[in-house]
């Protein structure tokens, strides 16, 4: 009788210990299925939050300060006013860089957190049920920290026009936590302060040289600009 007992116990701690294995295997399963889901979404949302936080820092900033090319390059020119030199106002840029970067960071403070909306159908993948049935709420917490840099682009505009920008390149590093879950992803955007265009000296005639394989000169002498007024 004892051995039928301890056997019967035996029976029910096996059923109970396979009935726990099965519960923890689908919770890996489930796990390993939804977790790219999960992931990706909230790496989209982290850098919506990031680049919402870059656009609304810079406009503040820019509108508070007035910032015109002016305020920050001196033109050098000659008498007839060609363009000599280009100077910048390192000091007024560098308060205007960290200005910005003070401004992008408090905007990631001050929305540190998020709610991430999932429907079911989307977390388990295929494209029959996304976007279908019950939206499974996940809170966000975004954590980052921003870097940014100073460039200056020359581009050609026209004929001996040039249009000179000053950028400022930010990147973000973020990372969107969720209970279990963890994306890292890095926003990076260029941001225009100020730009004009440097008009130099338009030549009173071109050239333009075609032809067969003579030589550079010959073609040179054959079509310069200046041979119909000879």
């Amino acid at each position: 009788m004892q051995s039928y007992r301890q056997r019967r116990k035996r029976i029910e701690l096996v059923k109970i210990m396979t009935i726990i294995t099965a519960i923890l295997l689908a919770v890996v399963l489930l796990d390993m299925k939804i977790r790219p889901s999960v992931e990706t979404m909230a790496a989209y949302q982290a850098r919506l939050f990031a680049i919402r936080s870059i656009n609304d820092a810079v406009a503040e900033e820019l509108a508070s300060k007035n910032i015109t090319y002016d305020s920050l390059i001196k033109l050098s020119t000659t008498a007839g006013g060609t363009v000599t030199a280009i100077e910048t106002d390192m000091l007024s840029l560098n308060r205007l860089k960290v200005g910005i970067t003070d401004a992008v960071v408090h905007k990631l403070n001050a929305l540190e957190t998020a709610n991430l909306k999932i429907p079911l159908g989307t977390l388990f993948g295929g494209q029959i049920f996304s976007g279908r049935g019950p939206s499974i709420n996940f809170r966000i917490l975004n954590a980052g920290y921003v870097q940014s840099d100073i460039m200056n682009q020359f581009d050609s505009a026209g004929i001996n026009q040039t249009r000179h920008q000053i950028m400022l390149k930010i990147t973000i590093h973020i990372t969107a936590l969720l209970p279990g879950y963890s994306a890292n992803t890095e926003v990076t955007t260029n941001v225009t302060l100020a730009e004009t265009i440097i008009v130099g000296v338009v030549p009173d005639a071109f050239t333009k040289v075609t032809g067969d394989e003579g030589s550079t000169i010959s073609k040179l002498n054959d079509y310069r600009a200046d041979k119909a007024a000879e």
